[in-house]
């Protein structure tokens, strides 16, 4: 399956690229490279380093029982982040144009990433009460002592 989308994904690499120089409007490819070199340092340089010290730091802090739970809800917080912060900063945001970002988006930012955390809360407290009544009862030591003899 991977030879076969191999190809049709070549082509479209080429015909992006190759767009960078043929367009009509805005022929300009040393912005393009620009953009793309420093989005590539920027995640080398800042953003892998940033989620290598949070997994320590989670692996460090968190028991076993939670960190699956906790770096469910960091990966989807990061997404968030990622999806939501450039317009809770106004980056677009324009004077004479107050439509583009008519919404706060700060506070509805607040609000999906406190939504997450309450989510990833209530997914480890019911998961944990229902692994605590499907688990078979234990013996006791007593029993345990008392069949041992």
């Amino acid at each position: 399956m991977r030879r076969l989308l191999f190809l049709p994904g070549v082509a479209l690499i080429v015909w992006g690229f190759a767009g960078l120089f043929t367009t009509a409007r805005h022929p300009r490819p040393l912005p393009w490279l620009t953009f793309f070199l420093g989005a590539n340092v920027l995640t080398d340089a800042v953003v892998a380093p940033v989620v290598v010290v949070a997994g320590v730091v989670v692996a460090r802090l968190v028991g076993a029982r939670w960190r699956g739970y906790v770096t469910g809800g960091l990966i989807i917080s990061g997404v968030v982040l990622l999806v939501g912060l450039p317009m809770a900063r106004g980056y677009g945001l324009r004077s004479d144009n107050p439509s583009i970002l008519p919404l706060d988006y700060t506070r509805g930012l607040a609000l999906t990433l406190a939504l997450v955390w309450v989510g990833v809360a209530l997914v480890a407290v019911v998961s944990s009460v229902r692994e605590r009544l499907l688990r078979p009862p234990r013996r006791s030591d007593h029993a345990l002592k008392a069949s041992t003899k």
